[in-house]
């Protein structure tokens, strides 16, 4: 799963390849080298066109959202931030998409979306520290159970087992799976800044 956003009118710093007008998509390509070609041309196309389209799993969306949304809230509406966490196509206007390109612009160069990532990044690498001890753990019990039931998926385990399971399973910390990066920021800036707009989806 992942978020999708599509400049609405982008600014268009090189022509579109033929090849790209030619087809909608490169699934519909059946010639091997020319669906390389299209992708090869579409990629190059969209580095140098960044207000076109941008995209983030929602392991790496979320945190880089929370940012947005704290560095913006006399920008953004409670509808927007909410919003900004589905997939269901909401629109953010071209003036709030400057807003937002020239906040995370001034946010960079004064250097706090620096301190964001280091505080950001010792609470990420204490959860994957916690997490990998308790996995140590979990595989302990694992293989109790495997030893003393044969193999079985863990809703089926009898007590207290199943219990244990839960018990363990409820401690991991969930930010060790959100990673933050300032390069990912600054290429959401641009993004914002060439969009004249975008939909999330």
């Amino acid at each position: 799963m992942g978020f999708d956003l599509h400049g609405i009118a982008p600014k268009q710093n090189t022509e579109k390849p033929e090849i790209l007008n030619k087809y909608r998509s490169g699934w519909e390509i059946k010639d091997e080298s020319i669906q390389v070609q299209y992708y090869n041309e579409y990629e190059a196309w969209e580095k140098e066109n960044p207000g076109v389209y941008f995209r983030n799993n929602v392991w790496w969306w979320r945190p880089l959202w929370v940012y947005v949304c704290s560095s913006c809230e006399d920008i953004l509406t409670e509808k927007d931030m909410t919003k900004g966490s589905y997939n269901d196509g909401h629109k953010i206007s071209k003036t709030k998409s400057l807003k937002i390109a020239a906040r995370l612009r001034a946010r960079i160069n004064s250097g706090d979306v620096f301190d964001y990532y280091d505080r950001h990044q010792k609470e990420y690498n204490e959860a994957k520290e916690h997490n990998q001890k308790l996995e140590i753990l979990i595989d302990l019990l694992r293989d109790r159970v495997k030893e003393q039931h044969g193999d079985i998926v863990p809703a089926n385990y009898p007590e207290p087992h199943r219990t244990d399971w839960d018990n363990l399973q409820s401690q991991k910390k969930w930010a060790a799976d959100y990673p933050f990066d300032t390069d990912n920021v600054k290429e959401f800036a641009e993004f914002c800044e060439q969009s004249g707009g975008f939909n999330i989806y």
